[in-house]
């Protein structure tokens, strides 16, 4: 399996992928490898990823129905109520 060693590695970049991997339960090389991955699968060009990011939105905007929502008089009254 080859092998990348990184030389002069920023400290605080060292100390962020240091965290990361102590979150997830993983070793450095384990991290530093799932982030390369990640980084990969997103070598679609600006255009496209900030497209993507705005459909998300859009969709999430969408999901926002008025008659779900509480009414905005009553949760005032119930808050000055308390």
């Amino acid at each position: 399996m080859p092998s990348l060693q990184i030389r002069t590695l920023p400290p605080d970049l060292y100390h962020a992928l240091e965290s990361e991997a102590h979150k997830h339960k993983r070793s450095l090389a384990q991290q530093a490898t799932c982030l390369l991955y990640r980084g990969i699968d997103k070598a679609e060009t600006p255009k496209l990823r900030r497209a993507a990011v705005l459909e998300r939105i859009r969709g999430r905007k969408r999901k926002l129905d008025s008659n779900t929502l509480p009414d905005p008089v009553g949760l005032i009254r119930e808050d000055r109520e308390r």
